[in-house]
């Protein structure tokens, strides 16, 4: 009988251990294939296992129970500096740049336990470029998050932005498609900069305006706020405890933010990007070429799977090397 016992025991702690392990998987593979379905998590996880029988509905109740504990997790990280990031893009007031009428994006980034402005800048645009502009220097500023929470704008979902939190290890969830609510917190940011700043704004040009908004921003971090209990976002953030990290040491940040496009070769061998012409030696004109760059340091842009550094266009030597004289045209009757 106690053979008996001691065999069955030896099974049901086996079956534990392999349980676990079928557990400790999963945690893995959710975390790294957040879109895999059920199915697809049942199958990875059920391949080359004989012994312990996975079903399906096992599968969907382990997923249920890490859903809550992470969401345990990042109600306790809401609670600090650094646990959760926000951003969201807002319409600004046009400004004339070369005699023509440009519209501006205010570009916000704010952390959500404190009400504190990581960051706040006017642009251009509202597309990848700004966002990794103003995030890299949020990261070198103040440390990497746990969270970036953003929507669903096409920026937001760009190669660079999941490199930049693959390699650092921040999350980046979304909102929900058709839930605005759950930016509430910036957006109430953004009906402030409405009613306190773009209504009185004067600026003409864009220097000025962001010079005029961080004059403003100032006054906002040291304004009591409701949604934290009439403590300032200055103060609460000095306040709390902290969940940023440093930059890991080896991690080059240039090289993770650096983008790349595909750029058309004119027939004199020069390439655009933005306002600016670059020349790309030894490139074959009417071709398309990855170029790569930062858009906040357009002095050293590379091109070709080789990276060749590409050269601004000196458009005075341009002019003299493809002078030519003029050929006139002899009629004959």
């Amino acid at each position: 009988m106690n053979k008996v016992n001691s065999v069955a025991a030896m099974e049901f702690l086996g079956l534990k251990r392999d349980r676990f392990i079928l557990v400790s998987a999963l945690r893995e593979l959710r975390k790294q294939h957040p879109q895999w379905s059920l199915r697809v998590l049942h199958h990875v996880l059920q391949q080359g296992r004989s012994t312990c029988q996975l079903s399906l509905a096992s599968v969907y109740r382990w997923c249920k129970a890490l859903d809550r504990l992470q969401s345990m997790r990042e109600d306790l990280q809401d609670t600090a500096f650094g646990g959760l990031w926000s951003s969201d893009v807002l319409q600004g007031p046009g400004i004339i740049i070369g005699g023509k009428k440009r519209k501006t994006y205010l570009l916000g980034i704010m952390d959500d336990a404190s009400r504190f402005m990581i960051s706040a800048r006017f642009h251009l645009s509202e597309g990848i470029e700004p966002l990794m502009i103003d995030l890299r220097q949020a990261l070198l500023r103040f440390g990497v998050p746990r969270r970036f929470y953003t929507d669903n704008d096409t920026a937001f979902h760009s190669r660079i932005l999941h490199q930049v939190g693959v390699h650092l290890d921040i999350a980046i969830p979304h909102t929900q498609p058709y839930q605005a609510h759950g930016q509430g917190k910036i957006e109430h940011f953004f009906r402030t900069v409405r009613e306190q700043f773009l209504d009185k704004a004067t600026a003409k040009t864009l220097d000025q305006l962001n010079r005029d908004l961080q004059d403003w921003m100032v006054g906002y971090h040291r304004t009591p706020h409701e949604g934290i209990f009439g403590e300032t976002p200055l103060d609460k953030r000095l306040r709390i405890e902290s969940l940023c990290r440093n930059l890991p040491e080896t991690v080059n940040i240039d090289a993770l933010f650096l983008q790349s496009r595909m750029a058309r070769i004119y027939r004199d061998g020069t390439f655009r990007l933005g306002n600016r012409l670059f020349e790309a030696p030894g490139a074959r004109p009417a071709n398309r070429v990855r170029i790569f760059f930062h858009p906040w340091d357009l002095s050293r842009v590379f091109y070709g799977q080789e990276r060749w550094v590409a050269r601004p266009l000196d458009r005075h030597q341009y002019a003299k090397q493809y002078e030519q004289p003029i050929r006139q045209e002899v009629c004959h009757e």
